[in-house]
């Protein structure tokens, strides 16, 4: 489970997406957003996936911070919004972006996604800023 911020701004970052890993990031950022949900004490509604691990590090670090919650709700919606463009087509968990959405993200916007966790397997991209860690993951 992952989510690769491959630009500050969550739309490019979709866009720059593989169609493979487009597909795959849709049911991923979903279940990470409703880990989220459950480490804040919520309960998941009709029609959200169950984490795999609401103790993973990326889930962690999500539900840890306002910014990067928001990042990654306008993350998922910018997936789903890209996957309709490729495939033309919605993906099953367009339907309920919006819950997502409703509940998690917090009025103040801010630009201070730098508290999601970097999980590049193993990847050595100490120094690098969260972007540039990503990118290089991606690339290898």
């Amino acid at each position: 489970m992952n989510i690769f911020v491959l630009d500050e701004e969550p739309a490019i970052a979709a866009q720059m997406l593989c169609d493979c890993h487009l597909r795959k990031m849709c049911v991923e950022t979903a279940q990470i957003l409703s880990g989220v949900m459950l480490r804040r004490g919520m309960e998941l509604l009709d029609g959200m996936p169950k984490p795999q691990n609401i103790n993973h590090p990326v889930i962690v670090a999500v539900a840890s911070s306002e910014d990067a919650t928001n990042w990654t709700c306008f993350y998922f919606y910018s997936i789903l919004r890209e996957f309709h463009i490729r495939f033309k087509k919605h993906h099953k968990y367009f339907a309920i972006f919006p819950l997502y959405f409703d509940i998690l993200v917090g009025i103040d916007l801010s630009d201070d996604h730098s508290k999601l966790a970097i999980c590049c397997g193993g990847l050595d991209v100490s120094g690098l800023d969260i972007v540039s860690a990503y990118r290089k993951y991606y690339l290898e």
